[in-house]
């Protein structure tokens, strides 16, 4: 997206505007990964910047320890799908994705 398109525009300023709310910025260029920039140059042109994501927390019914069957977004929806006839073959897990 050019840098000068109103979408890009009204981004910039959300990114900036999380900066300055002391939320975590991170910023890469096209041939790297994502990371914390502590102290970012607003360099829009050469490099891409967007508010560090929040950990995404699940919850998956796993049956005998190890084969995961369904994933939840509450950890109350996850026990309430374990097989009750089966209560001790299933177990629920709590995920966190960074």
């Amino acid at each position: 997206m050019n840098v000068f398109e109103p979408g890009q525009t009204k981004y910039s300023i959300e990114v900036m505007q999380a900066y300055v709310d002391g939320k975590t910025i991170q910023g890469c260029n096209p041939d790297v990964t994502w990371g914390d920039v502590e102290f970012p140059t607003w360099d829009w042109s050469t490099f891409n910047y967007r508010v560090k994501p929040e950990p995404l927390t699940c919850w998956v019914t796993v049956l005998n320890g190890s084969l995961a069957s369904t994933v939840h977004m509450t950890e109350e929806k996850a026990n309430n799908c374990v097989h009750p006839e089966r209560n001790h073959e299933w177990t629920v897990r709590k995920v966190v994705i960074e």
